[in-house]
């Protein structure tokens, strides 16, 4: 998911399954995304969400973090 916010910040959602923290290509993936975010601070934000099954946790920190983006 993307969102873009009328200030031109845009943050990247991805929702993966908990069986994925240790999946080469998300590890690679969240690295290239999140030095993305770096070279780009302030302009664009990076989250994974992960899952066990069909619900997302709402009190997680980066759930949080979308809230307040």
């Amino acid at each position: 998911m993307t969102i873009i916010k009328q200030d031109g910040e845009i943050g990247f959602i991805e929702i993966k399954s908990s069986k994925d923290k240790d999946n080469f290509d998300v590890i690679a993936k969240n690295k290239v995304m999140r030095n993305l975010a770096s070279v780009n601070q302030g302009k664009v934000k990076y989250w994974i969400l992960y899952s066990e099954d069909d619900t997302i946790d709402c009190y997680s920190k980066e759930y949080r973090e979308i809230q307040q983006f």
